[in-house]
């Protein structure tokens, strides 16, 4: 059984407050929450996802981390690149103050330019123990070939390498090939109903058009039952020819004996009848 998998996701932010007031006459509060939620089920379509992504990356200085977003392996290990983006999470998991992340194309070929209005160079920075997100499950944003590269830069500002978790959701729109599969193996079943139903047929129609004595009935409706339990094969054909053949060979051995009977019933009456005639003149002439 082929493996079949589906993807649930939630991106979220979620601001919660409560803001106090207090002066001579007492205090005030402004509390609430404000949630801002791509909520993705699997599949294709609005608000749907087929796709994910998820790693761990140490940025170092100086050496910028390039995610082709076309040429990545999911955490079952099968290669399925993105044609488009519904949700980016990037996460600076360094706090120590100064360390800082840069997010975005910033000059590299192929640059996935797309999230920041075409920009090749644009850039976001992603301050130390903070993220940047992005939430588009209505209209994801586009992979392409020439589109489809992330980077990720230590901003150089302190030396140390710098821990981020990249989190993706989107879309691939495979191409499968079990329709195709389906509709052969469907013909192909389809073929062989009609073929059995041909030889049954066959079988049948000479059985029909034969002498209908009682043996070569019995022959038939075996030959009949051969064919549909073998399919047709030839080997059952060739009994089922022999036994109607012995059967009809059979009956008109039977046949045969029956009629040599009776004439040899007809040429005694017949002999008796000349003896008799031949008494009776000699007698009249004596």
């Amino acid at each position: 059984m082929a493996a079949v998998k589906t993807l649930d996701a939630t991106l979220k932010a979620v601001a919660t407050w409560q803001y106090w007031n207090t002066d001579a006459i007492g205090s005030t509060k402004d509390e609430d929450t404000v949630t801002a939620a791509a909520v993705l089920t699997s599949g294709q379509g609005v608000n749907e996802s087929n796709n994910m992504y998820r790693a761990r990356y140490t940025i170092e200085q100086g050496s910028p981390t390039d995610i082709d977003l076309r040429d990545l392996t999911d955490a079952f290990g099968l290669d399925k690149p993105f044609d488009n983006i519904s949700g980016v999470l990037i996460q600076n998991r360094t706090t120590t103050s100064g360390q800082h992340l840069l997010v975005g194309p910033q000059g590299v070929a192929n640059g996935w330019s797309a999230p920041f209005d075409g920009d090749a160079d644009g850039k976001l920075v992603c301050r130390a123990g903070g993220h940047v997100s992005l939430a588009s499950p209505v209209n994801r944003v586009s992979v392409g070939d020439a589109n489809k590269v992330l980077r990720i830069t230590h901003d150089g500002a302190a030396a140390a390498d710098i821990s981020a978790e990249v989190v993706l959701f989107g879309v691939w729109e495979e191409t499968s090939s079990s329709g195709s599969s389906s509709t052969s193996s469907s013909s192909s079943s389809s073929s062989s109903s009609s073929s059995s139903s041909q030889s049954v047929s066959s079988s049948s129609s000479s059985s029909q058009s034969t002498s209908s004595t009682s043996s070569y009935s019995s022959s038939s409706s075996s030959s009949v039952s051969s064919v549909v339990e073998t399919s047709g094969s030839e080997s059952s054909k060739s009994e089922s020819s022999e036994s109607f053949s012995l059967s009809s060979k059979s009956s008109m051995s039977e046949s045969d004996r029956s009629e040599s009977s009776e004439s040899f019933s007809l040429s005694s009456k017949s002999s008796m009848s000349e003896s008799d005639r031949s008494e009776s003149s000699a007698s009249e002439s004596t």
